[in-house]
C-alpha cells in the first residue's frame, strides 16, 4: 500500500490535477497524499534515522545539514537576523526533504525502482501531449506558461517557447525534465524481453522529444548531450564510446536545429546569465560565511534568479552551506562512477541496463543546472532520490558496501565546494573575459 501512495504522489507531482479541475482547487491534495503515504510507511521512513542507515547513506546526513543548519543560519546572520524568513525557509523546505525520504524509504527494491522509472516516461508524455495541445491551440487550457520572447530571426519578431506548469512553468524546467524522461524512456526501448513491444515506446520518446524541441532550451541540451555522453561512457568506456557518440551527435544537432542548438555565448541570453553568475561569485566574496540568506538571490539580481543551481547556492548559503548543497546533488553521480564496470557487475540485466541510463540522467541533471535555478524543484529531490535507491538496492558483485557518512565526506563536500569556485572563476575570467 505505501508504493501505491507514493506512485499517486508522483503522479500528483507531474499532472496537478487542481490546475485543470476547478472543484480540486485550493484542496491540498499534495499535502493531503503526503500525510497518508506517511501513515503506511512510516516504519520504513523512520528507519532510514537509525545509526546504521544514517550513516550508510550519506545523502541523508547531507540533506539534513543543508536544511536545518545551512537554511535557517545564512537567515540569522549578525545584523540582519530575521527569525520569520528562517522559520518559513524551513518550513517550506520540508517538501523536498519529505519527498526524498519517501524515495528513499519506499523505493526499496529492484522492481521498485524499474516500475517509477517506466511509469515517468508515460507521465511525461501525458504533460507533454496537454502541452502541445495547449501551445497549438492559443493556450486552450490556460495552466501552461508558454514564453513569448524577443526573436529577431523569427519573421513576427518573437517566437513561443513551450513550458509545462506547475514546477516545470519554466521551459528551461521542463527542458531538463524531459532530458532526465528521454534517458528513462530509452532504458524500455533497449528491453529485448519487451520484443515487439518496444515499439510502443517509441510513442513517449516521440511526444516527449517534440515537446522538448520546442523549449528550444540550450541549457536542457547541453545536458541531453552530457546524458548521451556519460550513458555511453558508463557502457563502454572513454574511448570506444568516441565513435558512436561521433556518430549521434550530428544526429541530434540536425534533428533539433534552431535556436536550441545555437551555443554561441554571444546571444542577449547568454550574456546576461553570465553576469548573473559573475554577481553570485562576487557575493560568495562578499559574503563567505553566511551568504545573502537562502532564498534571497532575486532580491540582489533585480528579481532574477542566477541561473546556476551551484553558485546560487554558494551565493544564498555562503560557502560552506553552498558545499554541503553540491555535494549533496554531486553524491548520487559519483557513487554511480564508483561502482561502473568492470570494477562491479551488476547482477540483474535489467538493472544493470537501467544503470547506464540512470547514471546519464544524474549526469545530464547535473550540467543542466550549470544554467538552471532548480534547488527546490520537487522533480530535483526525485531523481536523487531514485539515484540513491539504485544504488542502495541493486545487487552486484562484489557485493561491498560504499563508504558511509563521515568526516571525510565533510571534507568532501568542502572539495565539492571549492572545486565549483575554482570551475566558475576559471569559466568566468579565462572563457567569458568577466573581470572578477
Amino acid at each position: 500500500m505505501d508504493f501505491l501512495c507514493y506512485l499517486w504522489l508522483v503522479i500528483l507531482l507531474f499532472l496537478r490535477p487542481g490546475d485543470f479541475f476547478q472543484i480540486l482547487d485550493g484542496i491540498p491534495l499534495f499535502w493531503i497524499s503526503s500525510i497518508i503515504t506517511l501513515l503506511f510507511s512510516f516504519s520504513k521512513v523512520a528507519a532510514l534515522f537509525s545509526t546504521r542507515n544514517f550513516q550508510a547513506i550519506p545523502t541523508i546526513p547531507l540533506l539534513f545539514l543543508v536544511w536545518l543548519v545551512a537554511i535557517p543560519f545564512s537567515l540569522l546572520a549578525p545584523g540582519r537576523v530575521n527569525f520569520q524568513l528562517a522559520y518559513d525557509a524551513v518550513t517550506t523546505f520540508y517538501k523536498p526533504v519529505s519527498f526524498f525520504l519517501f524515495t528513499l524509504a519506499i523505493v526499496d527494491t529492484p522492481k521498485r525502482v524499474l516500475i517509477v522509472c517506466k511509469w515517468i516516461p508515460i507521465l511525461a508524455m501525458v504533460i507533454s501531449g496537454l502541452a502541445l495541445y495547449d501551445y497549438f491551440n492559443d493556450f486552450y487550457f490556460g495552466v501552461f506558461t508558454h514564453a513569448r520572447e524577443t526573436n529577431p530571426e523569427s519573421p513576427t519578431g518573437t517566437t513561443l517557447r513551450l513550458a509545462g506548469h506547475g514546477s516545470l512553468a519554466d521551459p528551461n524546467d521542463f527542458a531538463v525534465f524531459l532530458v532526465m524522461v528521454s534517458m528513462f524512456n530509452f532504458d524500455r526501448l533497449l528491453d529485448r524481453r519487451l520484443g515487439i513491444g518496444r515499439v510502443f515506446w517509441l510513442i513517449p520518446l516521440g511526444i516527449n522529444t517534440w515537446a522538448f524541441s520546442l523549449t528550444e532550451s540550450r541549457g536542457a541540451f547541453v545536458g541531453l548531450l552530457a546524458s548521451i555522453a556519460s550513458a555511453l561512457f558508463l557502457r563502454f568506456g572513454v574511448r570506444r564510446s568516441l565513435l558512436p557518440l561521433a556518430l549521434i551527435l550530428p544526429i541530434i544537432f540536425v534533428g533539433l536545429g534552431g535556436r536550441q542548438t545555437n551555443l554561441s555565448l554571444s546571444s542577449t541570453t547568454a550574456t546576461q546569465r553570465i553576469e548573473m553568475v559573475g554577481e553570485c561569485y562576487y557575493y560568495v566574496k562578499t559574503y563567505p560565511v553566511f551568504g545573502l540568506g537562502y532564498g534571497q538571490i532575486s532580491e540582489w539580481l533585480h528579481g532574477l534568479v542566477a541561473h546556476n543551481t551551484y553558485m546560487q547556492s554558494m551565493a544564498e548559503l555562503g560557502f560552506f552551506g553552498g558545499s554541503l548543497f553540491s555535494c549533496f546533488v554531486l553524491f548520487p553521480l559519483v557513487q554511480f562512477l564508483k561502482v561502473r564496470p568492470p570494477l562491479y557487475r551488476f547482477t540483474q540485466p535489467e538493472m544493470a541496463r537501467l544503470y547506464l541510463f540512470l547514471g546519464g540522467a544524474l549526469a545530464g541533471f547535473n550540467f543542466g543546472i550549470l544554467s538552471l535555478s532548480r534547488a527546490e524543484v520537487l522533480q530535483t529531490y526525485l531523481l536523487l532520490g531514485l539515484g540513491t535507491s539504485f544504488i542502495r538496492v541493486a545487487e552486484r558483485e562484489p557485493n561491498e558496501p560504499l563508504p558511509g557518512f563521515s568526516f571525510r565526506t565533510l571534507g568532501f563536500a568542502l572539495a565539492c565546494g571549492l572545486g565549483v569556485i575554482v570551475f566558475h572563476y576559471v569559466m568566468l575570467r579565462y572563457f567569458y573575459g568577466v573581470n572578477i
